[in-house]
């Protein structure tokens, strides 16, 4: 999935901005990318509104993160997130 479009990275309209394409106080990479995020921002509060939760799989630093510790995982400086999409077909 092609996420260079998505809305919710690029922090489009109708999407609360937890970060910012500058201005941020630290840089993660979300799928590959890099992003100025606030201090104190969560995997939760990342994904809040922007992705359809039960159909994303996180993958923080290279290891699947749970949904349940989505909320009480803060992002650090350097963090890398990959955010995949399920879906069916066959």
């Amino acid at each position: 999935m092609d996420l260079s479009r998505c809305a919710a990275l690029r922090g489009g309209a109708g999407y609360g901005r937890p970060y910012e394409a500058n201005g941020g106080n630290m840089v993660i990479k979300v799928n590959g990318k890099d992003v100025s995020a606030s201090a104190g921002l969560t995997v939760d509060g990342l994904i809040d509104n922007r992705f359809e939760r039960g159909k994303i799989v996180v993958a923080l630093n290279r290891a699947v993160l749970p949904d349940t510790l989505w909320p009480g995982t803060a992002l650090n400086e350097g963090d890398a997130l990959e955010i995949f999409t399920l879906f069916g077909g066959g």
